[in-house]
């Protein structure tokens, strides 16, 4: 599988249909400081929510949690049958990647 290195997650992800997955490995904490606070994302208080599923997209160049309860019956596949697809971030040498299936 293959990687993409993120250099400003806003510029390259911004309305893309992609919807991340954060690694388990990453620390939360370092991913906010080093990857969302440089790219200049806005609704960055929404990054609470996210550190309880680790699902974000980006949309308006604004941070956009994933619901984890179905309050509004939104479920993951709804994402998916409107086109989004799931990547995950990983990290290697400090460095933050998209892994891609291709």
């Amino acid at each position: 599988m293959s990687r993409k290195l993120i250099e400003n997650i806003v510029d390259e992800y911004n309305y893309s249909g992609v919807i991340f997955y954060i690694s388990e490995a990453i620390n939360l904490d370092d991913f906010y400081n080093d990857v969302l606070l440089p790219a200049n994302i806005g609704h960055v208080y929404r990054y609470e929510s996210i550190r309880d599923n680790r699902l974000f997209y980006i949309e308006n160049c604004d941070l956009q949690d994933i619901p984890v309860q179905h309050d509004f019956n939104w479920d993951i596949s709804d994402a998916l049958e409107a086109g989004f697809s799931i990547l995950q971030i990983v990290k290697s040498d400090g460095k933050y990647y998209v892994k891609c299936p291709i």
